[in-house]
């Protein structure tokens, strides 16, 4: 069956590659002239909490939004799993790795508590397991789920003994795993990816090779898949592609409006913004030049608003970007130039504060992400 638009989960812990996964497989799938949109959730701790990439693939237009249920659901970990069985549409695809299936909901101790409940609430009301098995058996059963099984201990062997690989730095290759198998599933070409993983780890030629070694891995165990959810041809047409974040629009939106001080306090998810920024302080093209850019790592929020004000009265257009916690910070800062008149901009991305009662730390943010050709 071809589809038009493929809508899919990708989710495991904090830290394993979720976002070098959407990344690589955004860069294949716009290579080849698909239209993407993704938007990734996640904690702000470093390691160890579920994070998750949804995306929407069309093939003959650009995703505006996003669509549940979804298509593909493509799991690192037992947690993506549960928590994201009843997100699955009727006659979709569900790829896990085949070490989780014993994996009951009462052992996963990262799970929130509310979502255990919700998840258990799900289980009992369809009469499943709380088990990565219960659940998978239970979607095959009652809605035509196709079951993708991976062995991701298999395929990891298999890198270490091809490269000499330390058995203790193999997981940090899970994430090409998951990348290789959702390709198969999707029948991505070979080459697409190979270039995705050649603009990805530009450089790092051995990073380059060791993740076509597993997709040729992946490809060799799930032969029978491939193609299991095949995208129609491209008839988008569009001479030029752009894939961005949503920060990085941003950043540009910035320079074409000719802002030339841009100060910030590294923060999630607001720093990249000005890291793209620092990257492009300077650009040339054929008509002329865009610049200088100055942009200031200062030393909290406080000292970023209050240097933004400082660049506004000297008269550069000035800006500054943060999220929640930071943002109240600069209250007093925004009160003075408001007070005072004093042009600035504060990008605001998405994130509770402190002063909204949530905590600093251990709650939920989004990041738009706008992959799109």
């Amino acid at each position: 069956m071809v589809l038009e638009e493929v809508s899919a989960i990708l989710g495991g812990p904090q830290g394993a590659g979720v976002e070098t996964s959407i990344a690589i497989l955004a860069r294949a799938l716009a290579r080849i002239g698909y239209g993407i949109l993704a938007n990734r959730e996640y904690y702000s701790n470093i390691t160890g909490r579920h994070s998750y990439v949804h995306l929407q693939i069309s093939s003959t237009r650009l995703p505006r939004s996003l669509s549940y249920p979804v298509d593909l659901l493509a799991a690192m970990d037992a947690e993506t799993v549960l928590t994201h069985f009843t997100d699955i549409a009727r006659g979709g695809v569900a790829i896990y790795d085949s070490s989780s299936l014993n994996k009951h909901l009462d052992e996963i101790p990262s799970i929130e508590e509310a979502t255990r409940e919700r998840v258990r609430k799900a289980c009992m009301e369809r009469g499943a397991e709380c088990s990565v098995e219960g659940v998978v058996k239970y979607l095959e059963r009652e809605y035509g789920v196709k079951l993708v099984e991976v062995d991701f201990s298999k395929v990891l062997k298999g890198l270490a003994k091809t490269f000499k690989l330390d058995p203790r730095q193999l997981s940090r290759y899970a994430s090409g795993v998951l990348v290789s198998s959702v390709a198969v599933v999707l029948d991505i070409h070979e080459d697409a990816l190979s270039y995705a993983l050649g603009a990805h780890f530009k450089g790092r030629e051995s990073l380059i090779q060791q993740n076509m070694h597993i997709y040729k891995l992946v490809s060799a165990e799930l032969s029978r898949f491939r193609g299991t959810l095949r995208l129609g041809k491209p008839s988008i047409g569009l001479d030029k592609v752009l894939l961005a974040t949503g920060n990085d629009v941003v950043a540009m939106a910035k320079v074409v409006a000719g802002v030339r001080y841009q100060s910030y306090y590294p923060i999630t998810p607001a720093a990249d913004e000005s890291l793209l920024l620092e990257r492009y302080s300077y650009v040339e093209y054929e008509e002329g030049s865009v610049g200088p850019l100055v942009v200031m790592q200062t030393e909290d929020e406080i000292a970023a608003i209050a240097s933004a004000i400082g660049a506004s009265l000297a008269g550069a257009r000035s800006s500054t970007s943060t999220s929640g916690p930071g943002f109240d910070l600069m209250v007093e800062g925004l009160s003075f130039a408001g007070a005072n008149e004093v042009p600035v901009v504060i990008t605001y991305y998405q994130r509770g504060g402190p002063s909204t009662g949530q905590p600093v730390t251990g709650f939920t943010m989004f990041e738009g992400a706008c992959n799109c050709l």
